[in-house]
């Protein structure tokens, strides 16, 4: 370790020195980089274009008048919009609460027959596969198909032009009138009234070609949709919008903006207008029991005979309108009608958010600006090809000196002068900030010196830290996780309820630690025999109050941020969870564990509101093989877009083949068959891969596998060409055709496992 700690400071000292951090590293390694090369020489690992989405979401959750909502209140809304992001792969935990929410109108159902939620077999005989609305839109078919009420596909720019006209739908709906009885009919009706009252353009009509016909069509099939989904947001109680990033296009993160400020302007006005109309009723009916009970009739004298009834037996008179006769009764406001709406905004990585909110400039910036004069590059926990090209790498790698800091040896690594082995999340503590804003730590679950007692595994701020005290020639400050991230909020006073996450080092429950191992743990020193059968003693943890064994403080009164595992006596492992919550199902005894930083944001803090607006309308260029123009669209894996899938057998042999993915329709339009090849030329790359042929994929566009093929801006222009398939496979197909006589097995001797065999 002290070699390592030598040879980066040689070169490090005196030189100038850039730091690419990463959305993947904590909060506390970012810091320490961006402490060590200098605010101005930091990066946060991202390209521009990258960090401009991460941007405007966090600059949506900042904005006054937006819920983002967390993953558990995601299972309660009654109606979600999942625009332009397929969450079964790029947020899976996130497409379980949207299934979970689409049982909320079976629960709605059972809760009118007075049958308790917990009822699974009772609930759902009531509510006969009755779904809560969930509209899916986006350029590939998803896994919610069965859960959704409309899934759609199509482009990037016409989803977000989809989004905006909801916008626009819900804008338009009159708040007065009763929401629950709105139709598409009402919407038809504004369009005629704006058209009677138009400027005249319908002259033009008979002179519209065919193709302007098309584009009327499918303009007002778009209009349909927008005003279905806006009825559905409306008439729900609690409406959600999700979007996010994967896309690469802004418009469709603005437009779910958009439309979150439409809805609850909109639901505002309609709740203002329901109490109105319930009052006003309620107010009518009360005139006309008044006038009832005014109203007193010629006594009869037979009837003043029968014996007068005890006080409580009369029952109120119906009450009924003068007018028509029909029957009046109280009305009740709908309290579960929220007025506000929620958003939720999917970003790449685990600490997209927090990187950004660390603040840093955009990688190409970083590149660009005094690049000759840079003479060392440090990069903690980067894989740098999900941000920059092959190319530019390349560059970087040949003309500078490279230093890396990461927990995984990759592939553009034998290429780099140093690399400084840094621990991993099962090895280190730290802080990350969630897709919805929640501040978390994270911690060490064991020390690697303890099974491997020459390893120089540690934390990559220690391995900064070191280096600029190194270089600086001062003392060490940074002994502990908290000095970390007391010197961070003291410079980023935005983070600076990431040091209540969680408790100090020397926090303690009657004078002892929080135990990381349950009493019964077993198996210890087994896991040490192949060094010694002799135990030593655990190692200390000095960065946080919890213990590497079973001594220490085990019980209800563990904060909810160093829970390691639930126990109680007598109870079952997943039972003993209701013993540290509030109610069975319900939330933590000590409060949830995080901290949801924009929802502590002052007023002051916030962001006025802002109107977003639809890009202008302009035919974007699709696919075509016969002109050799692509339009790409990212199709993700949830294993292959990370770059750690691979790196597990297991997971590896799950992987999707890298394809170019087509729909049958172009297929059809571009004579392309499953057997034939594409390649594409994007960016100074040539990508060759074999075509895969889907049911469902936006017209005109060709889908490429994110994770598997180093593609960084599909949005550049695009250049695409059919070629032959690669020797060796033609190789290995015409070996199967030529086998020797003796080989190829008789009609009368072929079995179904001969006849697959032969088929492949």
């Amino acid at each position: 370790m002290d070699y390592a700690l030598d040879e980066a400071v040689k070169r490090l000292k005196d030189k100038k020195v850039i730091g690419i951090g990463s959305p993947r590293a904590s909060l506390e390694t970012n810091f320490a980089l961006k402490k060590l090369v200098g605010f101005d020489n930091f990066s946060t690992g991202l390209n521009q274009h990258q960090q401009s989405l991460v941007e405007t979401c966090i600059d949506i959750l900042k904005t006054d008048g937006i819920h983002n909502a967390s993953l558990k209140e995601i299972e309660s809304h009654d109606a979600v919009l999942v625009l332009g992001e397929d969450i079964t792969q790029t947020s899976s935990r996130v497409a379980l609460a949207v299934r979970q929410s689409a049982k909320n109108k079976a629960l709605k159902m059972a809760e009118a027959l007075k049958t308790q939620d917990w009822l699974a077999e009772p609930v759902k005989r009531i509510g006969q596969n009755e779904l809560s609305p969930v509209y899916v839109i986006d350029s590939v078919q998803t896994k919610l198909d069965d859960i959704s009420k409309i899934s759609c596909i199509a482009t990037p720019e016409d989803i977000a032009t989809l989004g905006f006209a909801v916008a626009k739908a819900i804008a338009s709906v009159d708040a007065s009138q009763d929401v629950q009885n709105l139709s598409v009919d009402a919407f038809k009706a504004s369009e005629a009234s704006n058209s009677e009252h138009g400027d005249g353009h319908d002259d033009d009509k008979n002179d519209t070609s065919d193709e302007h016909e098309g584009q009327d069509h499918e303009q007002s099939q778009m209009n349909q949709l927008a005003q279905q989904i806006a009825i559905d947001l409306l008439q729900a109680n609690q409406p959600l919008v999700v979007s996010g990033t994967s896309l690469f296009h802004q418009p469709i993160i603005e437009a779910s903006a958009q439309i979150v400020h439409a809805l609850s302007d909109k639901r505002q006005a309609i709740q203002t207008a329901e109490q109105e109309r319930v009052t006003a009723h309620n107010d009518r009916i009360s005139r006309l029991q008044a006038e009832q009970a005014s109203y007193q009739p010629q006594e009869d004298e037979d009837l003043s005979a029968k014996p007068k009834k005890q006080a409580g037996d009369e029952k109120q008179d119906d009450v009924r309108d003068p007018a028509t006769g029909e029957q009046l009764e109280q009305r009740q406001v709908n309290e579960q009608y929220q007025s506000q709406a929620s958003i939720y905004l999917c970003v790449p990585d685990a600490n997209s958010i927090g990187v950004c909110l660390l603040g840093g400039k955009p990688l190409e910036e970083l590149l660009a600006h005094d690049f000759e004069q840079v003479q060392t590059v440090i990069v903690a926990e980067n894989q740098l090809t999900d941000a920059i090209s092959v190319e530019k790498l390349a560059n970087l790698l040949n003309d500078k000196k490279v230093i890396a800091l990461d927990h995984q040896f990759l592939h553009w690594h034998e290429y780099v002068g140093l690399v400084l082995p840094s621990a991993s999340f099962a090895e280190a503590d730290g802080t990350l900030v969630s897709a919805e804003g929640r501040a978390q730590r994270f911690f060490q679950v064991y020390d690697p010196r303890y099974y491997h007692p020459n390893s120089d595994i540690v934390e990559g701020w220690r391995w900064l830290h070191a280096l600029q005290t190194s270089i600086e020639g001062l003392p060490t400050a940074w002994t502990q996780l908290d000095d970390v991230i007391n010197e961070l909020i003291r410079t980023h006073p935005n983070l600076a309820l990431i040091k209540d996450v969680a408790p100090t080092a020397d926090f303690r429950i009657t004078g002892l630690k929080v135990a990381r191992e349950p009493r019964r743990y077993s198996g210890r020193t087994a896991m040490r025999a192949p060094l010694s059968v002799h135990e030593p003693m655990q190692p200390k943890d000095r960065d946080t109050s919890l213990t590497f064994s079973m001594e220490g403080y085990q019980g209800e009164k563990t904060p909810s941020s160093m829970i390691p595992f639930a126990w109680s006596a007598g109870w079952n492992s997943p039972q003993a969870w209701n013993k540290y919550q509030d109610h069975v199902g319900g939330h933590l005894k000590h409060g949830d564990p995080g901290i949801r930083l924009f929802d502590a944001l002052e007023a002051e803090q916030r962001l006025p509101k802002k109107e977003y607006t639809a890009p202008s309308q302009t035919v974007m260029p699709k696919s075509s093989l016969f002109e050799g123009r692509a339009k790409l669209i990212p199709i993700y894996d949830m294993f292959a877009k990370s770059p750690m899938g691979s790196r597990s057998p297991v997971v590896e042999s799950q992987l999707p083949e890298p394809a170019f993915y087509v729909s049958v329709d172009d297929a059809e339009r571009w004579q392309l068959s499953g057997k034939d090849w594409l390649a594409i030329s994007i960016d100074g790359l040539r990508i060759e891969l074999p075509v895969k042929l889907v049911e469902h994929l936006a017209e005109g566009c060709i889908g490429y596998p994110v994770g598997q093929v180093p593609i960084i801006h599909p949005n550049m222009p695009t250049a695409v060409t059919k070629i032959d398939p690669p020797a060796r496979l033609v190789e290995e197909s015409l070996g199967d055709l030529t086998q020797a006589p003796n080989q190829i097995p008789t009609t009368g001797g072929l079995d179904s496992n001969s006849v697959q065999q032969t088929g492949a």
